[in-house]
């Protein structure tokens, strides 16, 4: 073998054409090792100091992630120059933060970042304590639900149902609150049993029994069948002695439903006219959502 090395090493010697190419490369070889060196030493010269980062939006306003945030992102991730600072780090551990969604940057020459960042924007309250954003993706968000909630300017649903059926509560959700729409009404609570059927709670601790889908009319006709009477039986109810207020109504019959009204104390502050019916839904309507992302894609 350290014959046949040195041979070759003979041949190549003798060869001028041979020398001339190796020559050529330690020559190129020098020259880019000097460049990439030149060009880190201007890369950390203190004229491309990190002086700003620009935070834009993808979506509503950003009300989570803080300016504290990306300070510490940027040092967890390697604080360097505006052309040395890591930038698959930085979004990674940006992407991190419970609340945003996805991160996209830049360098802006000669000592910016552009960060563009798309936050979680909470619809509804999954049975586990996380959140449903509006892509139909689960998050979990430490954070107080009432507060989130006044700054949505709108209530998030509580969803429930067996393990990996949270887009298809979701969607029904959605569905029902665009019957509830047009009634001034509001979904606080829809569940999907084990048995697979479907219980619903109104504004006001009303409770609608829905049933399975594989009755002859559908969950959505139900209810539909439901809100044609509610007002007058709600206004009927309550012109009783004793000021009975509606609490059940079981859909789960082919031709009408049945009811349950209790004592009007026993339904504290239930009243058709109370604050609670002025508050919207942060549920999408079903005809205008779709479980896309920005960019036309299924999340």
């Amino acid at each position: 073998m350290i014959g046949m090395l040195s041979r070759t090493m003979q041949a190549l010697w003798r060869s001028p054409l041979a020398i001339n190419r190796f020559a050529a490369g330690l020559v190129w070889l020098t020259l880019l090792t000097g460049l990439a060196a030149v060009a880190l030493w201007v890369a950390r010269q203190p004229a491309f100091a990190l002086k700003s980062v620009q935070v834009v939006s993808l979506g509503p306003p950003i009300a989570n992630l803080t300016k504290s945030d990306i300070r510490q992102a940027i040092e967890q991730a390697g604080q360097g120059t505006a052309l040395t600072t890591p930038l698959h780090d930085l979004r990674d551990v940006l992407e991190d933060h419970a609340w945003v969604r996805q991160v996209s940057m830049r360098r802006v020459w000669p000592n910016r970042l552009l960060v563009w960042v798309e936050e979680h924007e909470p619809i509804a309250i999954w049975a586990d304590g996380q959140l449903i954003n509006s892509y139909g993706e689960l998050f979990s968000a430490q954070a107080d639900l009432g507060q989130v909630q006044e700054r949505l300017g709108c209530k998030m649903p509580r969803l429930l149902g067996p393990v990996g059926s949270h887009l298809r509560v979701m969607e029904r959700a959605m569905a029902l609150q665009e019957e509830l729409e047009s009634h001034k009404r509001v979904l606080t609570r829809l569940e999907l049993t084990e048995q697979l059927s479907w219980k619903a709670v109104l504004d006001g601790a009303l409770v609608v029994e829905l049933g399975r889908d594989q009755l002859p009319s559908s969950p959505i006709e139900r209810l539909q069948g439901l809100l044609t009477r509610l007002e007058s039986l709600e206004a009927s109810l309550e012109t009783k002695s004793g000021m009975q207020r509606l609490a059940l109504a079981d859909l789960r019959y082919a031709n009408g439903f049945a009811f349950r009204a209790v004592s009007a104390s026993v339904l504290p502050g239930r009243n058709p006219s109370r604050s609670e019916l002025k508050s919207r839904s942060c549920l999408p309507l079903a005809s205008l959502f779709h479980l896309e992302g920005p960019n036309g894609h299924a999340p």
